[in-house]
């Protein structure tokens, strides 16, 4: 996402374009509203995902990633996403967000139709994310609902006994309890 200058930003996606022809190019100017829109998954499919972020990425990370992709195609699709920017200058405790310090953020993510193979579609995804987890330091909590309470205090941080004395006073009843709460 470049939130900047337009012709700043095509001036950025030059080198990039002019690296070779892809097999699809979807970048162009958009709305908020479109942007946020874009990746909603369809509806009527199962999900799963793992995910982390990375303050590194080396060639023996990227190795790492391209490896256990290759290692069994078809299972999920591998995002990896630039993160630090902006939000990396905003102080940990001045919003819920932890992870300040993240480079990259990957996720290992899966869809498929019939109920009947989650089981082992779940379980590619673990055995690909087994291999990925040591590159990462800490999560995306709403894309990976199985963390446990430990798991989840450790990513928040000290963030995390303020988000739950938000949560105690203004969603009592757990009326948004659809997310990581």
């Amino acid at each position: 996402t470049w939130t900047g200058d337009l012709a700043a930003g095509e001036r950025a996606l030059a080198a990039l374009r002019g690296f070779g022809k892809p097999i699809s190019d979807t970048i162009a100017p958009m709305g908020y509203v479109a942007l946020q829109a874009k990746d909603e998954s369809p509806h009527g499919l199962n999900y799963y995902a793992k995910n982390g972020f990375l303050t590194a990425l080396d060639d023996g990370g990227i190795d790492l990633i391209l490896e256990t992709a290759r290692a069994d195609p078809g299972a999920f699709f591998v995002a990896l996403d630039h993160a630090g920017g902006a939000y990396s200058r905003v102080p940990v405790e001045a919003t819920a967000f932890p992870n300040r310090g993240a480079l990259y953020w990957v996720g290992l993510l899966s869809g498929w139709k019939d109920p009947a193979t989650s089981d082992a579609r779940i379980a590619r995804v673990r055995a690909g994310w087994k291999r990925i987890e040591p590159l990462t330091e800490g999560f995306y909590s709403n894309l990976d609902l199985e963390r446990g309470l430990d798991q989840n205090r450790a990513n928040y941080g000290a963030n995390f006994d303020r988000l739950v004395a938000l949560k105690t006073k203004y969603d009592p009843m757990n009326l948004f309890r659809l997310n990581a709460n």
